[in-house]
């Protein structure tokens, strides 16, 4: 017995055929076959659409692609990767369904098996040494726009990131706030040259944490902005000074914040990479 559809067109044909030999006459190809065909097409045979990625995964950096291993299970629901599957930059593959439903979940936008972030600018990528969530953003965020992904804290004012250009924001965990300052509190890996901003929360985040120390020693700046202005608790309102610092290509490695009050806010402007071209 074969498939529906091959019983389907069996069907047609018969039907065909008995229509002619009612008319008495024998149906030829040219008779026969664009009736068949249109029936086939029209009525009985699906035609296959391309996967595609849910709206929701389509910023994120994945190919739509099975793995060569026809026996490998997704790391997610543990069945065959046999189909509707996607590779992640880090290379591990998973059901893009599934990757949808764990970041569902968990929020977190990242590979359920070495935990690496899978969406955001590929010219800077961030990782916290807590392995705490964080994201980079690749535009500033609005007014009103969360300031953390672990806290509801919100922007109401951006100061001059409003509308600085080629400039992306990281998305950090405010629990990484008591991070000492001798310490690294989170690394970014650029493929260009950046200038990294960092807007504390008051004057007093940098002078009475011990940040202050190596913000001199690593050559960072005071820079002469507009800083932004945010919620919190317990004061309600912060804003503080900016400092700045360029670097090439390749790592950056920021300290602790050590302090109580929250973690610093981090904005990454990327050197145009068609300068020179």
């Amino acid at each position: 017995i074969g498939s529906k559809n091959e019983l389907a067109a069996r069907c047609k044909l018969h039907e065909l055929k008995t229509s002619c030999v009612n008319n008495s006459a024998e149906p030829s190809h040219g008779q026969l076959m664009p009736s068949l065909l249109a029936s086939l097409l029209c009525n009985t045979v699906p035609v296959p659409s391309e996967a595609e990625l849910p709206e929701s995964l389509t910023d994120w950096n994945l190919t739509l692609e099975e793995p060569d291993d026809k026996t490998q299970d997704c790391s997610i629901c543990l069945t065959p990767l046999a189909e509707r599957c996607a590779r992640t930059i880090c290379g591990h593959f998973f059901h893009f369904e599934c990757l949808e439903r764990n970041f569902q979940a968990s929020g977190r936008a990242s590979c359920a098996l070495c935990r690496s972030v899978l969406r955001g600018p590929l010219t800077v990528q961030a990782r916290s040494s807590s392995r705490r969530p964080i994201e980079v953003l690749r535009t500033v965020p609005g007014s009103g726009a969360r300031c953390h992904l672990d806290r509801d804290y919100r922007f109401l004012l951006l100061g001059d990131f409003r509308q600085k250009a080629n400039t992306y924001y990281v998305m950090t965990s405010n629990d990484d706030k008591r991070t000492p300052a001798s310490e690294v509190m989170w690394t970014l890996e650029t493929t260009v040259a950046t200038t990294v901003y960092l807007n504390f929360r008051s004057e007093e985040h940098t002078s009475k944490t011990g940040v202050n120390v190596w913000l001199t020693d690593q050559g960072w700046e005071r820079a002469h902005m507009a800083s932004t202005v945010s919620t919190g608790v317990p004061s309600g309102l912060y804003w503080g000074p900016v400092y700045k610092r360029r670097f090439p290509a390749g790592q950056v490695e920021l300290m602790g914040s050590n302090c109580s009050l929250g973690a610093y806010f981090v904005f990454v402007e990327v050197e145009d990479m068609t300068e020179g071209l």
